[in-house]
Parts: structure tokens; sequence; C-alpha cells
């Protein structure tokens, strides 16, 4: 279950009933499904959504079906409300193994339209990381990886320092 956003607009890291160590905590294990209900609330979240599905297709048919998918950014917000703007895109992270017989070289060669990140925010509205599981990674894909452990630590930052500005307005009230 995801839960609802907190009075700054996040997630919450931990679901707010349960313990600190407890399981329901960032990243939440959600259905598509769930991620539907729960963002799908204004046209333009639908729109950023349907492109995401259409994302999970294209993969589907380059027969990536294992992994599972990140997702962060400004989408997972109350940016309508916390910035009176929609979100503009879905930042996702994409965990998989390669199918059966191929292997790294000649998949990415065979299906690289899915892993160039300008052309699928423009077609999905998708702003996509890949992290390839179960294989020795090319230098590359080790950099990917660098950009997106940095993105993650600037992402909590943002959160750390949106949690300590609600404070400081909650104490000097």
């Amino acid at each position: 279950m995801i839960p609802a956003w907190n009075s700054i607009g996040v997630l919450p890291p931990v679901s707010p009933d349960a313990s600190g160590h407890s399981s329901e905590r960032s990243p939440y294990v959600v259905s598509i499904r769930e991620v539907i209900n729960f963002f799908g609330f204004t046209k333009k979240r639908r729109s950023i959504l349907r492109g995401v599905l259409n994302y999970r297709k294209a993969l589907y048919q380059a027969r990536i079906t294992k992994g599972f998918q990140w997702i962060d950014g400004s989408f997972t917000e109350n940016v309508e409300t916390l910035q009176n703007r929609d979100p503009s895109d879905l930042d996702v992270v994409t965990f998989f193994h390669l199918p059966q017989g191929i292997n790294q070289r000649e998949f990415f060669q065979k299906h690289s339209h899915l892993f160039k990140r300008d052309q699928l925010k423009e077609k999905y509205q998708v702003d996509n990381y890949t992290c390839l599981l179960g294989e020795p990674m090319e230098s590359r894909h080790v950099q990917q990886v660098i950009v997106l452990v940095q993105y993650v630590v600037a992402s909590a930052r943002q959160i750390v320092e949106r949690i300590f500005a609600g404070w400081l307005v909650q104490r000097r009230r």
C-alpha cells in the first residue's frame, strides 16, 4: 500500500503507523495498479501513466520480463498543491535481467532505443535509468549507477531540506 503524502507533500520514508525498523518503508512494494490508482488523479498524471505503461509494454516486447522498477521525482510528490504545477514526467529506475540466450552487447545493440533517455522522455514521459541484474557490468553501466546514486542522494537531500524547513516554520509559530 502506498501511504498518503505527509504534511510537506512527499511520501513518508516509513509508513506513518509503522515502527522505524518495519518493512513498510520506502521503497514501497506495490503493483502498477496501485500506482495508477494512487497517482492518477489528474489528466496530466494519467497521460504520464499511459506513457509508463507503454514503456513497460516496450520492455516486455524486448523480452524484459524479470526485474522491478523504482519510481521517484515530482510525480511522486503533491506538486499540484506544493508548487501549483503538474509533474512533467515520471522518474523510473528499471532493474532487469537479460532475456535468456542473448548477451549484453547484442541486447543493447538490438534495443538501444529503450535506453536513450532523451527519446524515452519525449515518447513515454519517462526519465529512465537502468540497472542490469545478474551480469558483470560494462563500464558505461557502472557510470549509470554512479549517476543514479548521485540522483537518489540529491533527492534525499531535498526531502530532508523540506522536512527541516517545515519543522522550522512550525517551531516559529
